[in-house]
């Protein structure tokens, strides 16, 4: 029998990255607790309340559309800034609905608000996705984590390429859908002939659909991991998503497990915090001082909300990652790199001097 040192058959250590592939959304995890990106998300997140309570909100309460928002979304009440308001009252008397504070309407906006908000809320959501994606994926990759800044500008550059994908993604939806709309039109007689083929193209327009609902953030991931076009992310999307139903499924439900986690956890920390902030506060808050308290503490409590965006961000392009080791076996490590880094520079010899 040969010595140990010379068995090849000994197992001296376990990967248990190669044995359990989607322990990588465990590093989705940590960067969704990432200091710089939850500041962004949560201005995000400010800016998104901020524009939806006073751009499309038609009624709000009389505390305000963005205080209302803030109240809504915030997942901490302080019970130093005192006892919260009851939402349902049991009237004894018409002296009680009557101190109903009532909800009041607010002006309404021209429709170019609506789009120049809208637009932006798309843009800046989708620029925060797909730069989140990018960190991730060079993260996951080599270890390194990139600047923000060059996330951002990669982002900016591939948004004409997502722009384009779901161009062709609602058009590819639109043509598939049309023959039906259509059929409608048709007398009776030739309805029944052609229903047989407008089955088996409704049949095809659901695939495309789902497949475009379930595949589409993949499609981002493939344009921040890739040196790709959006061809190539509508391809491969569709192809992991119908390909690997089974996996995709499990890997949404391990992400969502460790997101609930997470979740839990800023809950808790949100929590504590406010909580040991209003024991050395105390009750008794200045008047002028009571509309910033309450609005940082209201801020505070959106953390959660912000972790949750951006560890979803991050975990898309996780699954991404793990979805494209199962069909296509690249290597959770391989990732286009715009500068590669440790990578010398080649030079040309310097030239003898005769």
């Amino acid at each position: 029998m040969k010595s140990t040192s010379q068995n090849p058959y000994l197992l001296r250590a376990l990967d248990w990255n190669e044995i359990c592939p989607w322990l990588l959304l465990t590093k989705c995890l940590r960067l969704g607790v990432s200091f710089r990106l939850l500041i962004l998300m949560m201005i995000h997140v400010w800016i998104g309340l901020f524009l939806w309570g006073n751009v499309f909100l038609k009624e709000a309460s009389p505390e305000g559309p963005f205080r209302e928002m803030l109240g809504v979304f915030s997942v901490i009440h302080q019970p130093w800034l005192g006892e919260p308001k009851e939402d349902v009252l049991e009237p004894n008397s018409m002296l009680d609905l009557m101190e109903v504070p009532q909800r009041q309407p607010l002006p309404q906006r021209p429709w170019w608000w609506k789009v120049l908000a809208g637009g932006y809320l798309f843009f800046s959501s989708t620029l925060l996705y797909m730069m989140i994606g990018r960190i991730t994926a060079v993260k996951v990759a080599t270890g390194i984590r990139p600047y923000t800044h060059q996330g951002l500008g990669l982002a900016i550059r591939r948004f004409s390429s997502m722009l384009a994908a779901l161009f062709f993604l609602v058009l590819g939806m639109g043509v598939c859908v049309l023959p039906t709309w259509l059929g409608s039109f048709l007398p009776g007689w030739m309805m029944g002939v052609t229903t047989p083929f407008i089955l088996l193209l409704d049949v095809l327009a659901v695939f495309v659909v789902v497949g475009g609902i379930l595949g589409f953030p993949l499609v981002l991931s493939t344009l921040m991991a890739e040196n790709t076009d959006c061809f190539d992310g509508l391809s491969r999307a569709y192809a992991y998503t119908f390909q690997r139903p089974l996996r995709y499924a499990f890997y949404v439900a391990v992400a969502c497990f460790w997101g609930f986690l997470g979740y839990i956890a800023m809950r808790i920390l949100v929590f504590l915090t406010l909580g040991l902030w209003g024991i050395c506060l105390g009750r008794d808050v200045p008047g002028e001082a009571m509309a910033w308290v309450e609005f940082w503490s209201l801020s505070l409590g959106l953390l959660p909300w912000a972790f949750l965006l951006t560890y979803g961000c991050s975990a898309w392009t996780g699954i991404y990652m793990l979805l494209r080791r199962d069909v296509d076996a690249v290597e959770l490590d391989e990732v286009w790199l715009e500068n590669p880094q440790g990578v010398p520079t080649p030079q040309l010899p310097k030239l003898k001097q005769g």
